[in-house]
């Protein structure tokens, strides 16, 4: 995805409606990941990843390498290093904020 923002001119941008732009790129998981790389992350197991990918927290007890004075968003990938979304370590759990679904190839 970036070797094809580096091709973009300028011009292509100004001449387009922000929602258009936008729209061009919200698929590309890969450049929204990179987004949000000053978050911290936090892996989780297979079983983990099914239940978050469906919307549901996960108990931050049961969260492999969490210290319990950890707050905050993170980026959540499974445990074979795939992005899965957004969440928040809360006092008690990690809250889904965004889901983004893996491109079928």
């Amino acid at each position: 995805m970036c070797a094809k923002l580096s091709r973009l001119s300028a011009s292509w941008f100004a001449g387009r409606e922000p929602g258009a732009v936008a729209s061009r790129f919200v698929g590309d998981v890969d450049t929204v990941e990179s987004l949000f790389s000053s978050w911290g992350d936090v892996r989780v197991t297979a079983a983990q990843a099914r239940r978050f990918q469906n919307g549901g927290a996960l108990l931050r007890e049961r969260l492999p390498h969490v210290l319990p004075t950890e707050m905050g968003r993170r980026r959540v990938y499974d445990s074979q290093g795939e992005f899965l979304g957004l969440g928040e370590l809360r006092e008690q759990e990690l809250a889904v904020l965004r889901l983004f679904p893996q491109r079928e190839e």
